[in-house]
């Protein structure tokens, strides 16, 4: 288990949770979430606390994989559509790995974030292909990163959360998982995701 993570609800308190109950929670945060397509949580009502989370002047950025979006708040960017059939739950392509619907892969960042924080677009677009060629990218997203000058410096770390962040119907946002066993199939195929989402660093 992770030492340091965040949860909404009081009862992962015992578990060394820091309780997440307002926006300024997450200022200056550089973060990964995951939302399951069978989460029962109000994706739209998600992200609208985290563009809250975003007016701020330190530099603040979320990376979030949910479940395929239309419309998205204001400072927020489809970098990624993970269409049905794709294996976020596993190594293999029976029908319990693969995902029932598809996903967003959404970028949201304040400005004071993408003056300081490099987004190695290219990589991150070759990355992203060679693991599943069930992704496609928007024409969109694709011409805006690519007209833009990429930083050199290092990267930033997540801030204080070593990998990622899983969303499920019992707890809103986690960190962890109290039965770390049961969801390391999961995970496994989780966190290759993450790590070529961390390329958007």
């Amino acid at each position: 288990m992770k030492n340091d993570w965040n949860s909404l609800n009081a009862v992962d308190v015992p578990f060394g949770a820091k309780l997440w109950t307002k926006p300024k929670d997450l200022h200056g945060s550089n973060l990964f979430l995951f939302h399951g397509p069978n989460d029962k949580i109000n994706t739209r009502g998600l992200l609208d606390v985290l563009a809250e989370s975003l007016a701020t002047n330190l530099p603040t950025r979320f990376v979030c994989l949910v479940p395929h979006q239309e419309i998205l708040p204001s400072r927020f960017l489809e970098v990624a559509v993970l269409h049905q059939g794709t294996p976020l739950f596993g190594f293999h392509r029976d029908e319990k790995c693969l995902s029932n619907c598809s996903m967003s892969l959404i970028l949201a960042a304040n400005k004071e974030s993408l003056q300081i924080d490099p987004i190695n677009w290219e990589r991150f677009v070759n990355r992203i292909h060679e693991w599943c060629d069930l992704i496609s990218i928007p024409k969109l997203t694709d011409a805006l990163f690519r007209e833009r000058v990429t930083l050199r410096h290092p990267p930033r770390p997540l801030s204080k959360h070593p990998q990622s962040v899983t969303l499920n119907s019992t707890s809103l946002i986690n960190f962890v998982t109290p039965s770390p066993q049961r969801n390391a199939r999961k995970m496994s195929a989780q966190s290759r995701l993450v790590r070529a989402s961390l390329l958007l660093k």
